[in-house]
């Protein structure tokens, strides 16, 4: 009996939760409007890399040495300020219905 209970408990949770992620997909156009904003997203962040690397080759070699220890440098300082492991691995946005 106590085993059936669980069960029932169980598959009616999983329902209720697989309904509430369908519900949040969305209509057709919005799903669309989503995509076009997530590739003109992907687009600008594309051109601003290809505007660094030709402001980078731009450079002279000192400067892009100097450049580059900077990058370095900056690094190890945002590594060292990053927030604890469980902290990233836990505390961060949801993933499961998107």
């Amino acid at each position: 009996m106590k085993i059936r209970t669980t069960f029932i408990i169980i598959f009616l949770l999983s329902a209720v939760l697989l309904s509430s992620c369908r519900s949040r997909r969305g209509t057709k156009q919005q799903r669309q409007a989503y995509n076009t904003e997530d590739q003109m997203e992907k687009d600008s962040e594309q051109a601003s890399e290809d505007f660094r690397e030709y402001h980078y080759d731009l450079q002279a070699d000192k400067t892009q040495e100097m450049m580059k220890a900077s990058k370095k440098r900056n690094k190890k300082l945002k590594k060292s300020k990053r927030e604890p492991f469980f902290k990233r691995l836990f505390g961060g946005k949801s993933k499961g219905c998107n």
